[in-house]
């Protein structure tokens, strides 16, 4: 286990050297302002995202104005995504944990994430940048499943406050959120077997009922901005089923997986002796220390069926939903990703958690158990690469003559 946390740890520690990105190089100028004037400021921006261009996310303000206020320097700030990126590898690996009872599983997990993690040399990067949005969001959605998982188990209500107080915070502070409700109620279903009616009304209420009134107010923001003459939809939120809709998906769907900067994008952001050292330093001793013992406890089947069906899922939706999106349609390049693709990241995660559950619940079966030695292997391999990656990324802005700025 040292060694796995040491590899994740390498994953993501590169992002502590970056510079502000993207939308950060304007929003961290909210720092400067008094808290009021940022206050204001938002909620004149929140008017003109909901009334111009449909869209409803005022928990992302809520989130990010104390966030920028708090974290007002690139040292603290960058720390802080190291953390949240460390946290939700943990999140994740409890999940498949919770789910299956297996410390197998739930290692096979976090080290797949750990495989997905590239930060984008091209295009929007949802790890480092963003205000750390997405893996907030990421973040809250798995406290949500997991508070609603700990009142079936329990059955005290009072888990079920901080479920839909987490849950709304991630689905008001970004939409894509919202794509990963059935996702969690797979996951719950499959592992909370017996539990009557009754039950599952309280643990679905604070995720559903928050959902869907979500969902209706985006539906009436979008429907107004679309029929109103006097404004203009961009096309970032423009949905267009006549473009190539399935090439834009495939490219999304594809620079989730590990590497794909490197084998899908032609770039060659890789360096092959930083890679083979690693693997050599820290995968390899991970890989002969790992010894997986699932036949103490057969896996259910439904649990790895489920791993895989919510996985899949956080792998299929939003990459449908960049395919049907305008801009993404123009922009996108295989290898390169939306910004949202860490959700893809967990779903990927997920399934190769639930694969080798499922080959582990071969019983005596010496080609199942290669299989999970190889799945295992193949992760760490790309745990490697990703971190590699990530290290020779940061490594063009430190050292520098300033460092980062």
């Amino acid at each position: 286990m040292a060694f796995i946390s040491v590899l994740t740890t390498l994953v993501v520690a590169p992002i502590a050297m970056l510079p502000y990105a993207a939308d950060d190089l304007v929003n961290r100028t909210w720092a400067t302002f008094s808290w009021s004037k940022s206050w204001d400021s938002v909620v004149t921006l929140q008017r003109s995202w909901m009334f111009e261009q449909g869209r409803f996310f005022p928990g992302g303000s809520l989130y990010s104005v104390p966030m920028w206020h708090l974290l007002d320097t690139r040292t603290a700030y960058m720390t802080y995504l190291v953390l949240l990126n460390l946290a939700c590898l943990a999140l994740v690996g409890f999940v498949c944990l919770r789910v299956t009872r297996s410390v197998d599983v739930a290692v096979i997990g976090v080290v797949a994430l750990g495989a997905c993690m590239q930060i984008r040399w091209q295009g929007f990067d949802g790890l480092s940048s963003f205000a750390g949005l997405v893996p907030y969001t990421i973040f809250l959605t798995i406290l949500s499943g997991l508070g609603a998982a700990q009142f079936l188990r329990t059955g005290r209500r009072w888990w079920l406050i901080p479920t839909a107080i987490a849950w709304t915070l991630a689905i008001t502070a970004y939409e894509v959120s919202l794509l990963m409700l059935p996702a969690m109620i797979v996951l719950l279903v499959v592992a909370n077997r017996g539990r009557d009616r009754r039950q599952w009304i309280w643990a679905l209420s604070p995720v559903v009922i928050p959902a869907l009134a979500e969902f209706a107010i985006s539906v009436y923001l979008h429907f107004r901005a679309t029929t109103a003459t006097h404004v203009v939809v961009a096309p970032a939120y423009t949905i267009d089923l006549s473009g190539p809709v399935g090439s834009t998906f495939l490219k999304q769907l594809t620079a989730a997986l590990p590497s794909a900067q490197f084998w899908l994008g032609g770039t060659n952001h890789l360096s092959p002796t930083l890679a083979a050292m690693l693997v050599a330093a820290v995968a390899l001793p991970a890989f002969l220390a790992w010894r997986p013992d699932f036949a103490a406890k057969a896996i259910p089947l439904r649990l790895s069926v489920g791993l895989i069906g919510a996985g899949a899922w956080a792998w299929l939706v939003p990459s449908l939903l960049a395919g049907i999106t305008r801009r993404w349609q123009e922009e996108l390049i295989f290898g390169q990703g939306y910004v949202y693709l860490p959700y893809e990241y967990v779903g990927i995660a997920l399934i190769s958690a639930g694969i080798a559950g499922l080959l582990a619940g071969v019983p005596r079966s010496r080609g199942a158990r290669i299989g999970v030695l190889a799945i295992f292997a193949l992760a760490l391999i790309g745990c490697a690469i990703s971190a590699s990656s990530n290290i020779l990324y940061a490594g063009y802005f430190v050292p520098g003559p300033a460092g980062p700025t």
